[in-house]
């Protein structure tokens, strides 16, 4: 239930565990808040218009919970990197254009950072060694750090829109990861690595593109059989095996009179006939083309 300031604050003149200001359009931490030092373990600041967090933040020893869900913050102060009792830190919906270090809060067990302006992400992160759920969609980053790896006890991992290119393949020793949301960025590929990861039981990969193509949520298979065509092929190029097809289709593209013709009748023909070095196609050209024991 939404509580006045003038009620939070009331509540302070006694010891209390939990303490939440959500709503109550603070543009400051209240300094009586130091008051609960020894005993405050969960603290609420949801929805405020906080553009700072105070250096004192950290004489709050004894904090597991710390949300600041929707705010105005640009940056997060160092002291936080203090608070090692951490489990839970909630800074999504913020203006946040970097993430201090962090290394120091290995109980950290839940981190999201979504909803705000991050363009990178420290190695740091990494040094977060017990964290579990990991949140940073909509933000602007362009890739994820490679210490990433570390960070073994990872089981849900969410950077969907965002501007990643690729994925770093230390993200495979993550091997208790079980769902990974990766919607909305610009993937075309994923490191062969991957199949490792057996745990795996979601991998979202919509609005990508992968090998040329386009993931959206037309799909012609259910995402569940997706996932399982992905995390096979992942699996065979891993083990060095190869998979046999019984057709494939094969688009020759490029500038005019480069040699796409010709390289198709030496395809056909496993011969180069200089005679048609100068034929050029005209419009699309479809063939069939028996072939036998063809590896790629």
């Amino acid at each position: 239930t939404h509580q006045s300031l003038s009620d939070v604050l009331s509540s302070l003149d006694h010891p209390q565990t939990s303490v939440n200001f959500s709503s109550c359009k603070l543009t400051e931490i209240p300094l009586r808040i130091l008051d609960q030092q020894k005993t405050l373990k969960s603290l609420n600041l949801f929805n405020n218009m906080l553009s700072i967090i105070p250096t004192y933040i950290e004489d709050l020893k004894s904090l597991t919970v710390l949300i600041l869900r929707k705010n105005q913050l640009e940056t997060l102060n160092p002291s936080l990197n203090k608070l090692a009792q951490l489990t839970d830190l909630d800074v999504s919906y913020n203006k946040l254009l970097e993430l201090t270090d962090l290394r120091n809060l290995k109980n950290l067990t839940r981190l999201n950072l979504s909803f705000n302006k991050l363009k990178e992400l420290p190695a740091s992160l990494g040094d977060c060694l017990n964290t579990k759920y990991l949140y940073a969609r909509c933000n602007r980053l362009n890739r994820i750090p490679n210490s990433i790896g570390q960070m073994k006890q990872l089981e849900h991992l969410d950077f969907s829109f965002n501007n990643i290119i690729a994925l770093p393949v230390e993200l495979a020793e993550c091997s208790n990861l079980t769902e990974v949301f990766l919607t909305g960025n610009k993937l075309d590929f994923l490191p062969c690595k991957m199949h490792a990861l057996q745990n795996l039981k979601v991998l979202d990969l919509r609005e990508n593109t992968l090998a040329g193509i386009v993931l959206s949520d037309k799909l012609l298979m259910s995402q569940q059989e997706l996932n399982d065509k992905l995390f096979n092929y992942l699996r065979i190029i891993g083990k060095g095996e190869q998979e046999s097809f019984s057709r494939v289709k094969l688009m020759f593209v490029g500038e005019g009179n480069v040699g796409k013709t010709s390289l198709m009748k030496y395809l056909e023909t496993g011969k180069t006939i200089k005679e048609d070095f100068n034929k050029a196609t005209d419009g699309i050209e479809i063939k069939e083309l028996p072939m036998e024991d063809i590896t790629f």
